[in-house]
């Protein structure tokens, strides 16, 4: 989960990569060296690192669900609860619908965000 500009590169490292899988590594070990990164650990690694509040309502966990939209604003990338975003954007005077999608502004930096609605 994040912004596409953080996520894309990251998916199409591992597709490239993903032959190299070795079946005798763990799933740690094999994604580290596919990605090319190190994974945080709880033993590197407070909680509070992982925590993430929702711009709308400022809470983590809304009905058991962790925001799961985040603006794609390089500079931004603040995440949402899906039905807070939806609940801003469908109150929002200049937002428009085009058949399951809404389409809108990030409260935070302004930029286009949009949004399907389920």
């Amino acid at each position: 989960m994040g912004p596409d500009h953080a996520v894309q590169p990251l998916r199409e490292r591992l597709n490239s990569k993903l032959g190299e899988w070795d079946a005798q590594a763990s799933i740690v070990e094999n994604l580290e060296q596919l990605l090319g990164c190190t994974l945080p650990s709880p033993s590197s690694s407070c909680r509070e690192e992982f925590s993430v509040e929702c711009g709308i309502c400022y809470a983590h966990r809304l009905e058991g669900v962790a925001p799961e939209v985040v603006c794609d604003n390089a500079h931004c990338s603040q995440p949402f609860h899906h039905c807070c975003l939806l609940e801003w954007l469908k109150a929002l005077p200049d937002s428009r619908q085009s058949f399951s999608t809404v389409f809108g502004e990030c409260p935070y930096c302004n930029h286009a965000i949009s949004l399907k609605v389920n």
